[in-house]
């Protein structure tokens, strides 16, 4: 029997397979790109919202260390007694809606607190008012030239400019009372916590320290904490002397500072990333409430979320995209509490 073999026609890959292969090659791709995006953003708002937990502590925390030791006038009890008298009878100020300043980011509050650092440097010697502090070798290496000071004898004060320091004496201006070994010598604070306009084009939290005269001590403004856009502040005033705060208020509204004993500050940081989120919503703004607060409980300022379909010309004007967060804390001022 004879078999007859026929040969197979051998045909390559037409038109229409190239283009499958192609569409499902795209389709693959695209997801892969999809896939790569999602996690960039993933990571980029990850990363951001660590940054801000970040700022908002360290802002946090360097608030916290000046407004806890403010007010601090060494053994005085009365500051009236510290000379020239009225470089220290204020320990804690503010601007509710700062406008004392250009260059302060429009609509933000600043506070300012004031007292005496204890460098525990003793006077040896009794002198005249015009004679130099004769103190113990090794105390005062802390107290530099220009620095602002302040010796007391628990009595009376008097804040004085360091002209010179050797050792084991301190130059000053002349004193309006003489000291003697009862005395000690401390050093004289005021710094200014306010929101300006940082390195990078973008509001950051500045402090900035003052002589006695309210004059800003060259080269101490330094910016501390990037992507603080906004401080709002109340102040717990105690009305019924009791040593405690019965009520938060603007600082407008306070009756007398001398009564304030702790305050509370609201803080919104936002991310130096634009472009991480897509709408309006989740962006928090802070409100300036209109009256005090009352009790020790309640909310500091307004705070609100805007939503995506929000017509206020506030949240309309978000629109960079950032994330933002609200840091909010109360704190005493510990040299008022009873």
């Amino acid at each position: 029997m004879k078999i007859i073999k026929t040969a197979r026609s051998q045909l390559g890959i037409n038109m229409v397979e190239i283009m499958i292969a192609m569409l499902i090659g795209v389709f693959l791709v695209g997801g892969l790109i999809q896939m790569f995006i999602g996690s960039k953003k993933t990571y980029s708002l990850q990363e951001a919202n660590a940054r801000l937990q970040e700022n908002g502590r360290f802002a946090i925390e360097f608030l916290s260390q000046d407004v806890h030791q403010a007010d601090f006038w060494g053994c005085i009890t009365d500051n009236t007694k510290v000379y020239p008298f009225g470089a220290g009878s204020v320990g804690v100020s503010g601007n509710d809606n700062d406008d004392s300043d250009a260059d302060v980011v429009n609509g933000t509050d600043s506070i300012t607190l004031t007292g005496f650092k204890n460098l525990a440097i003793p006077v040896v010697e009794t002198g005249s008012n015009t004679t130099p502090l004769t103190i113990q070798a090794g105390t005062g290496d802390s107290l530099d030239v220009n620095d602002w000071a302040v010796v007391t004898n628990c009595e009376y004060a008097d804040v004085f400019r360091v002209l010179g320091n050797s050792g084991t004496s301190i130059d000053h201006d002349d004193f309006a009372n003489e000291y003697g070994t009862s005395a000690q010598i401390l050093k004289w604070y005021s710094v200014t916590y306010d929101i300006r306009l940082g390195s990078n084009g973008q509001p950051a939290l500045f402090k900035s320290q003052f002589d006695p005269n309210n004059v800003l001590v060259v080269g101490s403004r330094q910016e501390l904490v990037e992507g603080i856009e906004d401080m709002q502040i109340l102040y717990g005033e105690d009305s019924d002397d009791d040593g405690i705060a019965d009520r938060y208020l603007p600082i407008n509204q306070v009756d007398d500072t001398a009564n304030i004993k702790g305050v509370r500050i609201t803080l919104l940081a936002g991310s130096a990333t634009r472009g991480l989120i897509s709408t309006k919503e989740g962006i928090t703004l802070i409100y300036a409430s209109g009256s005090g607060v009352e009790g020790p409980e309640s909310n500091s300022k307004a705070v609100t979320t805007c939503p995506s379909n929000s017509t206020s010309s506030t949240c309309m004007g978000m629109t960079d995209g950032r994330v933002r967060n609200v840091y909010d804390i109360t704190l005493a001022i510990r040299n008022r509490l009873k």
